[in-house]
């Protein structure tokens, strides 16, 4: 399986935990992280900005920009 494949469904596992975590159904951030299944430190990371999601991340290095990808299709 192509690893972004996987990266899709890990990603969408953090979203839905940071959703959890701001509508209040936990009360500590491993709890939310690990009813998840999201590793903690991922977690914690994201909640503090300091961490972003593997597309965002390495935009920079794909062969064309997005507008490209617009403007071709």
């Amino acid at each position: 399986m192509p690893r972004w494949l996987l990266q899709l469904s890990r990603e969408e596992k953090i979203q839905s935990a940071i959703i959890a975590w701001h509508s209040g159904l936990y009360k500590d951030r491993e709890t939310c992280a690990n009813a998840h299944k999201v590793d903690p430190q991922t977690f914690r990371r994201r909640l503090n900005g300091k961490q972003q999601p593997y597309k965002v991340a390495h935009t920079n290095q794909n062969r064309i920009t997005v507008a490209g990808e617009d403007a071709i299709i």
